[in-house]
């Protein structure tokens, strides 16, 4: 479930120990500042920064608990590992500020995991941004990532067990965790709580239902009701010739409105049209999804 927690621990949270004379003896591979009040150096996976304002830990703590983060860490672990990040560092980090948050499970996918892509549509609010085996979701304070996580595994898993297959979902609570969850303070001690973990949890089905899943365009219609079906018929024809829904949505972003409200109500008519049962057809690699997707959120609820 957890993969990138970064933690900060003020100085007034450790007043006993002096933080730019003891903690950097605990790192490896450790450099300072000419003026000697800055350190940074690593400890496992995790890049660690020490100031006179406290401690900045940033990294995957699934990939310091299992040496890489393609196996994600169940909440049942996070509490030992964290526990284990504290003795290292000779530091109480419990009650630390966690900065950033990242949940993330592994699908095994029927095709490889870019060909889901096109079907995930454009989220009201968020940016939308597509590369070759990656799509991200940016919101103000949230990521919604899901990638190709087969490639990656390449680099530590033998030939024999590379599977190209393996769809990475991931939310990135990428900046101030608690704003997005509405709390004073989330700290690693936070994490090992259950209901926390479920209301994350829930957080990630609402994010990924509120997506847009695109249909597929009927491109032969059994019978056309009436001339009223005519015009809205050749319209999804149109629209499915230029790449579908999202190239529609974003041709419309390059005309020039005497309105603002008409781009939105030609956007509207463009979302309504193409959702239409009478035009359009169900994509069957949008049913897998939502199926695994599913069958993920009710795993992770139960690990």
């Amino acid at each position: 479930m957890f993969d990138t927690v970064n933690i900060f621990q003020p100085a007034e949270r450790v007043k006993s120990i002096d933080l730019l004379v003891e903690t950097p003896c605990y790192l490896e591979r450790v450099f300072s500042n000419l003026q000697g009040n800055v350190f940074t150096g690593h400890l496992g996976n995790y890049r660690v920064s020490i100031s006179e304002r406290g401690v900045y830990l940033k990294g995957s703590i699934s990939a310091f608990a299992n040496g890489s983060n393609l196996n994600i860490l169940p909440r049942k672990m996070i509490k030992e590992s964290i526990e284990q990040l504290s003795d290292r560092m000779h530091i109480q980090l419990m009650d630390a500020k966690v900065n950033r948050l990242d949940i993330a499970s592994n699908l095994t996918m029927e095709h490889k995991p870019e060909a889901y892509f096109p079907h995930l549509g454009k989220k009201r609010y968020y940016e939308r941004e597509v590369f070759p085996h990656t799509i991200y979701y940016h919101g103000q304070l949230i990521t919604i990532a899901f990638y190709n996580k087969g490639i990656e595994s390449k680099k530590y898993l033998p030939i024999e067990s590379w599977n190209d297959n393996i769809l990475r979902c991931e939310l990135r609570l990428k900046k101030r965790p608690h704003k997005y969850l509405n709390l004073p303070e989330v700290t690693p001690a936070l994490l090992c709580d259950e209901s926390f973990n479920r209301r994350l949890i829930g957080e990630f089905k609402r994010e990924y239902g509120s997506i847009p899943k695109l249909k597929n365009i009927h491109s032969f219609p059994s019978n056309i009701l009436g001339p009223g079906e005519i015009t809205p018929f050749f319209a999804t024809q149109y629209i499915n010739s230029i790449g579908g829904v999202n190239n529609a949505l974003d041709y419309i972003d390059t005309l020039k409105f005497q309105l603002k409200e008409h781009k939105s109500r030609a956007k509207k008519y463009i979302k309504e049209l193409c959702t239409n049962d009478r035009f359009t057809l169900e994509e069957p690699l949008i049913m897998e999804l939502n199926k695994k997707m599913e069958t993920m959120f009710q795993e992770l609820l139960a690990a």
